[in-house]
């Protein structure tokens, strides 16, 4: 069904240092990895109306829960690691509000030669 009120959050490119790689000499060395969040509301966020930062997308919450996922084990795959923060952001957003979530992350620094502009993956997942 197409909603009638529609309204989009971006958090670009908030950097988690993180322990990410297929070999274990890769996971030993953390290295930064971007994440970059878009949702879609499908309802009006009631800081629009009401310019109050208590009806606002806590986004420093977050960044926060972005974090504390990224940083809570060692991971071998880009993939694995967006799918997780999807998934804890998508439990704290979850009943609150409803829309579409995408999460993407970027690992600035694949060990690939010649590859200038890192590796990029995301992950959609409904609210």
């Amino acid at each position: 069904m197409l909603s009638l009120y529609s309204s989009v959050m971006k958090v670009n490119d908030y950097q988690v240092w993180v322990n990410l790689g297929c070999s274990i000499e890769e996971q030993e060395c953390i290295q930064p990895v971007l994440f970059s969040l878009t949702i879609h509301f499908d309802q009006k966020i009631q800081a629009e109306v009401s310019d109050q930062l208590a009806d606002s997308i806590d986004y420093v919450s977050l960044v926060e829960t972005i974090q504390t996922t990224a940083q809570q084990k060692k991971y071998s795959m880009i993939e694995h690691l967006c799918f997780s923060v999807s998934e804890a952001l998508r439990a704290k957003l979850r009943g609150k509000y409803s829309g579409v979530l995408v999460t993407k992350i970027k690992k600035v620094r694949a060990p690939v030669k010649n590859l200038l502009d890192g590796v990029e993956w995301s992950c959609k997942v409904d609210l």
